[in-house]
């Protein structure tokens, strides 16, 4: 003959488990640990998204401002390139700009603008 025993067929309880204090401290604190862990996480991909974002923004003002830069060189290089051509220019400028009076005071040895003495 075999042993002979009980055979559970079913397990129930009644009421919520109630587990000792040091079972849910240990609980709250891994739960809490994982949170403080995700946030962290969370806190450097945020700053490293600003830090990314702040070095694009730099450097698209110093691509702007090169591109400024290298504008106006080539404009002030077709000005004295132009102007070598056309001596004329020069004095054309300096006549349009002439509001018409006399200067007050002349030295020795100037002329008066606009003409040549020879």
């Amino acid at each position: 003959m075999g042993p002979v025993g009980i055979q559970v067929m079913s397990l129930s309880w009644m009421g919520k488990p109630d587990y000792p204090d040091s079972v849910k401290d240990s609980i709250n604190a891994k739960v809490t640990a994982n949170q403080r862990t995700l946030q962290r996480e969370q806190e450097v991909k945020q700053k490293e998204a600003e830090a990314n974002m702040t070095r694009a923004e730099a450097a698209g003002e110093a691509d702007a401002i090169r591109t400024r830069a290298q504008a106006e060189a080539d404009a002030i290089k077709l000005r004295g390139d132009a102007l070598r051509e056309n001596p004329g220019v020069m004095q054309l400028e300096a006549i349009n700009k002439w509001n018409g009076t006399l200067p007050q005071y002349m030295t020795a040895g100037t002329s008066t603008p606009f003409v040549t003495v020879k």
